[in-house]
């Protein structure tokens, strides 16, 4: 386990020293994450080989603004939820005047060059004892366990007597943190239910909610359109999907109107996804689906699968199917007062007849209108009860 973390340090340990006292405020460091919102860490990805070929998980830039090369050291520490477990110093050297930046893959090949001298990590500390039962989640997993790991390097510089002078720390250690959750959750809910399972759900609507449970925070959706001729899943999940999302940022969708394309945002107003197929779900047609949870990790993404589930959208003209689909209907449009008109009606059951501002209109016209409420495009003044 020794030889796990000193790969661990060989990429995340660094420290700067300084030799002029008058050149230590011309002295940086900074330590950048590629990906802070990596949910998963490979320990693998680490690379403690040694040779190099890994994905690239930090860069260090180190920059001496002087005009004389100073004597620096390089401090690295690490902790997870706030307990340090890990400490790691280079070796002295001198930074000469300039910005000079390397990633963790380069350090990771033994040392890296800083103004013609060798950059490398000697002494390393690992402290298992901070945290219970750590070595082992790691052995048993091959991944970090969940925690809130923050990376931390100091430039350390060195007078003229060898001695050390106060740290410099990196300045921006906002984007020194990854959250490692190990996402392992995701759970299809609504519509219909496992293609395993012999039921059959009919949905009212061609414009179904569809809601999954999952401790991941973006997804891709997939429909499909399961064709007669179809033998089994993989038949069906073959075809092109009616529904492809991509990046969708909630765990609740509502199949759209029309098949105009779509645009998706993060909390914080960045795009994260995007439509890529939209077709309309028909009346009488039976569709397979599932949700994918992207899932980040410190080099790259990767992707869980739900179960397949299975649902049909109700035929609307069978009469009894529509009855119960314009009861659906009429609870979306009238919301809270749907029990409060229900209970002026004895013994109700729809016709099929509908009547909107006095004029016949088809079931279609039901569900247009509950999209416009939906939107805020149409409200609704007032209920009779005739």
């Amino acid at each position: 386990m020794k030889r796990i973390f000193t790969g661990l340090f060989l990429l995340f340990s660094l420290v700067l020293f300084n030799h002029p006292f008058a050149q230590v405020d011309q002295l940086s460091i900074d330590l950048h994450l590629f990906n802070p919102n990596a949910q998963v860490f490979y320990v693998g990805d680490l690379g403690f080989t040694g040779f190099g070929s890994v994905p690239n998980i930090f860069t260090i830039t180190l920059q001496n603004n002087g005009t004389q090369p100073v004597r620096v050291q390089i401090h690295f520490y690490m902790r997870l939820n706030q307990a340090t477990i890990a400490d790691a110093y280079s070796n002295e050297f001198m930074l000469p005047p300039g910005t000079f930046s390397f990633t963790s893959s380069e350090l990771n090949t033994g040392s890296v060059n800083i103004g013609g001298t060798q950059v490398e990590v000697q002494n390393y500390n690992i402290s298992f004892d901070q945290i219970e039962n750590l070595e082992n989640q790691i052995l048993a997993t091959g991944r970090l366990p969940a925690g809130q790991y923050e990376f931390f390097v100091e430039l350390i510089p060195i007078d003229d007597s060898g001695s050390p002078l106060p740290p410099i720390p990196d300045p921006n250690n906002n984007d020194n943190i990854m959250t490692i959750t190990n996402p392992t959750t995701l759970e299809p809910l609504y519509p219909g239910t496992r293609v395993t399972q012999n039921t059959l759900l009919e949905v009212p609507t061609p414009f179904p909610y569809f809601m999954w449970q999952s401790d991941a925070y973006l997804f891709n959706l997939f429909v499909f359109e399961k064709y007669p001729s179809d033998e089994s899943v993989q038949d069906v999940l073959s075809h092109e999907p009616v529904l492809h999302i991509e990046g969708y940022p909630n765990q609740i969708y509502q199949y759209p109107t029309d098949p105009s394309p779509q645009e998706y945002f993060d909390n914080n107003g960045n795009r994260v996804g995007q439509s890529v197929v939209i077709r309309m779900l028909e009346p009488g047609k039976i569709y397979y689906w599932y949700v994918q949870a992207i899932i980040f990790t410190g080099s790259g993404q990767q992707t869980l699968d739900s179960d397949v589930y299975q649902f049909k959208v109700a035929d609307t003209e069978q009469s009894s199917i529509n009855s119960q689909m314009i009861l659906n209907y009429l609870q979306q449009i009238l919301g809270r007062r749907y029990e409060e008109v229900m209970q002026q009606l004895t013994n109700f059951s729809p016709t099929g007849n509908i009547l909107l501002n006095g004029t016949p209109v088809e079931i279609d016209a039901l569900m247009n209108l509950i999209n416009k409420l939906n939107q805020n495009k149409a409200t609704i003044e007032n209920v009779f009860v005739e």
